[in-house]
């Protein structure tokens, strides 16, 4: 269950990182203050598929959010 008062904010900027983002994902759903946590990805128009890795993860918990951006930064 969420807490949607997050005691920690964790923003990932991607770009090209296909391969790291589940483990990246993970490793934060694993920690014990994960329902504290709010997680906020920003793809800088990548050319690979994190939104698909990203897609289950935010069906399945709310405090995760993905942002697209069409150019990167």
């Amino acid at each position: 269950m969420y807490n949607n008062n997050p005691l920690v904010s964790v923003i990932i900027s991607t770009y090209n990182s296909e391969k790291f983002m589940e483990g990246r994902l993970l490793d934060l759903i694993n920690q014990t203050i994960f329902n504290k946590i709010e997680i906020i990805i920003i793809d800088s128009g990548s050319e690979q598929n994190e939104k698909k890795i990203v897609l289950p993860y935010i069906t399945k918990h709310t405090n995760i959010r993905y942002f697209r951006k069409e150019e990167r930064e």
